[in-house]
């Protein structure tokens, strides 16, 4: 039977079909599932269509698929999704300031981003993908069946990732049923997982609580994430926090750079030789005024 539209027409062969973001969204997870599956890789599915309906009745909108993968497979992950036709818009050091997901692009499923770590879990990555791992569920995702989190550490996740935002935790909806409305018993479990992640700081900034860990390294990064600020605020929380003086230089000459990954997304191409300098430019006269502002102030 040939293929019809949604009013019963026949599509024409060669012909453009729109499809809905969130019918692509759950084929990405499937298809990353299937080239996971093929390489040996073990991912976890996260957020989106991913989430358990007890934490999120009527799922909102999500633009791309998130996996967290287990560290000692990420490189191979990645190369397997380039062979399956996925190219990089992002990696993970100009992904975020935490470097904790790159993101990737297929002309038919999307982006993904391929997470290496959580924002807001300390512990070593190994450490916690094998915690997560070892009390997995199963979701089926485009008839694909997936390997998800437990419902606890799901909670946790997307509390962690409202610590990223500037919603107030009484206008935050992830905050609502995994935390507000939830029982005892489970905002019991709930921590339970968080004091075993060493995810105290970054909890208690979803929660409204940042101020009790005022002389943590990591206060300032966690106030600019919920508070946002200029970059040279960013630049000096993110010195604050880096565990080493290596990490440190590290983290200078990156900021001096312009995110070329980020440039490209924007332009929806990648940029030329000119456009990288005038981005440059623009950034060091951005970089004085910051400057003259905090000597002022």
């Amino acid at each position: 039977m040939a293929p019809t539209d949604e009013g019963g027409s026949p599509i024409a062969p060669g012909s453009r079909v729109d499809i809905p973001l969130s019918v692509r969204v759950l084929f990405s997870h499937a298809a990353i599932q299937q080239v996971a599956e093929q390489k040996g890789v073990d991912i976890l599915h996260i957020k989106g269509p991913a989430i358990d309906p007890r934490l999120q009745p009527t799922p909102r909108g999500s633009t791309d698929a998130d996996v967290i993968v287990r560290p000692q497979h990420v490189d191979r992950f990645i190369r397997a999704l380039k062979a399956a036709g996925w190219a990089h818009r992002a990696s993970f050091a100009s992904g975020s300031v935490f470097e904790h997901a790159a993101t990737l692009w297929h002309d038919h499923w999307g982006y993904v981003d391929v997470h290496r770590r959580f924002p807001g879990i300390s512990i070593r990555s190994s450490a916690a993908f094998d915690r997560l791992w070892r009390e997995r569920g199963e979701v089926v995702l485009a008839e694909q069946r997936c390997a998800v989190p437990s419902v606890t550490a799901q909670a946790l996740l997307l509390i962690l990732h409202t610590a990223r935002s500037a919603a107030q935790p009484d206008q935050a909806p992830d905050l609502r049923l995994t935390w507000f409305d939830a029982s005892e018993d489970f905002r019991a479990s709930v921590m339970r997982l968080r004091d075993e992640f060493g995810a105290q700081l970054a909890f208690a900034a979803a929660l409204g609580h940042l101020e009790d860990y005022r002389d943590h390294p990591e206060y300032a990064l966690w106030q600019h994430m919920r508070a946002g600020g200029s970059r040279t605020a960013q630049l000096r929380a993110r010195l604050q926090a880096a565990p080493s003086s290596l990490a440190a230089a590290r983290i200078m000459v990156r900021s001096a750079l312009i995110n070329r990954d980020h440039l490209a997304m924007r332009l929806g191409r990648r940029p030329t030789q000119r456009e990288v300098l005038a981005e440059q430019v623009a950034r060091a006269r951005q970089l004085f005024r910051d400057t003259r502002r905090r000597r002022r102030s």
